[in-house]
């Protein structure tokens, strides 16, 4: 089974706030089978990825239950558990990688999810109750007529997403790792330092080659559909170069 706990608040690194969603095994026990994502969510993810959608287009999603507990207590038996922080792709939120995660947390691993407050997620909303929605470029970059000039300004633009990214990953790996190693948390001896992957999808999976290179801790990296290509985000002097410190599927 798996459940999660809500992280918000200051962070180091060069991250202002952003919500992480933290997913463990959690001690058997009676569930409250939530749904996949509520409204806000699948509304925010329509927005996103089909700007102005329909209100049906996703709107069966709040139907669907899944096994989850809120705050529950760590299964018994979670101790040294590999740990995977997991970054969402462009235009996403963790919500709706919910197979993917749920598949780690069975498979006896505590994942990291943040939210990227980058303007590349669906919809972040923190403690404080501001709302920062996704950021279209085309609606970003508007008023620039020439197209040369849109897209190297797209480029930059990218490229300053992908850097907090990688700052928000590295922070979020670091919180729970201090956590680790706090008698006073719920986490000690929880996870195992020396056990650490970054994994993510799309725009998230360059986040995770990045973050993978720059973290010396981490042994190892997956990335689905990395958007990795000559124009992406990722430094092409780093693609030149190839991903050489953390091996990589």
């Amino acid at each position: 089974m798996a459940c999660s706990s809500q992280l918000g608040g200051t962070v180091t690194r060069e991250s202002p706030r952003f919500p992480v969603r933290v997913y463990y095994p959690a001690a058997h026990g009676p569930l409250q089978q939530p749904a996949y994502i509520d409204r806000s969510v699948w509304r925010a993810v329509a927005r996103a990825v089909l700007g102005r959608a329909p209100g049906f287009i996703f709107s069966h999603l709040p139907h669907i239950q899944i096994d989850l507990a809120e705050d529950a207590p760590l299964h018994p038996s979670a101790e040294n558990l590999p740990v995977v922080v997991f970054s969402h792709g462009n235009s996403g939120l963790p919500a709706i990688y919910w197979t993917l995660i749920s598949n780690f947390v069975q498979a006896g691993h505590v994942v990291i999810c943040p939210e990227h407050n980058d303007g590349s997620a669906a919809s972040v909303r923190l403690q404080d109750g501001s709302t920062h929605d996704y950021e279209r470029p085309d609606e970003k970059f508007a008023g620039v007529t020439d197209p040369a000039e849109r897209k190297l300004l797209q480029d930059k633009w990218r490229r300053q997403q992908l850097k907090r990214r990688v700052a928000e990953a590295i922070a979020s790996m670091d919180w729970l790792l201090r956590n680790v190693a706090d008698k006073s948390t719920r986490w000690y001896q929880a996870a195992d330092p020396n056990q650490l992957a970054y994994v993510g999808h799309s725009f998230g999976g360059a986040t995770a080659v990045v973050a993978a290179e720059q973290d010396p801790r981490a042994s190892v990296c997956a990335a689905f559909d990395c958007w990795a290509e000559a124009s992406g985000p990722i430094d092409p002097k780093m693609l030149d170069t190839g991903i050489s410190r953390c091996p990589t599927l």
